[in-house]
């Protein structure tokens, strides 16, 4: 299967990709879907689209083909496709509803409506 390689280094939310990462499009029937991958091979798919709830969501799926990202991996991805006065959210989902299609993946969203969670500092403004 071969994808279009796209020429522009911006996300779908027009944020800036850095420089030497390889941008396709994905083949999708109904959303726009890109996959980015860095000189490191950290893979990045973003999809934007409307969930049950009605709302548009951003999706980035972050993988390694041979390891998890680590937490830094995640809050690069997170400024850089996101930005960093944003809500993201990694979900546990329950067991009946997991999906695993890739051992090495993980994944972000974010509502771009609203932000979705509330404020859970206490009067102490921790945690």
């Amino acid at each position: 299967m071969t994808f279009a390689q796209v020429k522009r280094h911006r996300t779908l939310l027009d944020r800036t990709v850095p420089g030497g990462w390889l941008i396709e499009q994905l083949p999708d029937s109904e959303y726009t879907t890109l996959r980015y991958t860095s000189p490191t091979r950290l893979c990045v798919v973003e999809t934007i689209r409307p969930y049950d709830d009605g709302k548009e969501w951003q999706h980035l799926s972050i993988s390694y083909w041979d390891r998890l990202p680590s937490y830094a991996d995640l809050v690069m991805v997170k400024r850089l496709w996101m930005g960093n006065d944003t809500t993201a959210l990694q979900v546990f989902p329950p067991a009946s509803r997991w999906v695993n299609v890739h051992p090495f993946c993980l994944h972000l969203w974010r509502c771009l409506s609203e932000d979705v969670v509330p404020d859970f500092r206490g009067p102490d403004g921790m945690i």
